[in-house]
């Protein structure tokens, strides 16, 4: 199997998930909205590093 074949095989068994965790994402109260909270932007970007984490970076970091 080329490696064009395992990222579109990987890519359609976890787009469920994918998406799923995309909407959770949407819902964290970001930047992009008139100042939010500071729980909530540390909330994004802890869910931001995570999702980072699960696609396979290594060593992320929030910076703050």
């Amino acid at each position: 199997m080329t490696d064009r074949q395992q990222a579109l095989q990987h890519a359609e068994s976890s787009f469920a998930q994918t998406l799923q965790d995309l909407i959770a994402f949407a819902r964290i109260p970001s930047i992009s909205t008139a100042r939010p909270p500071d729980a909530a932007c540390a909330r994004s970007a802890e869910f931001a590093r995570s999702m980072l984490q699960k696609a396979g970076l290594e060593n992320t970091q929030i910076l703050t």
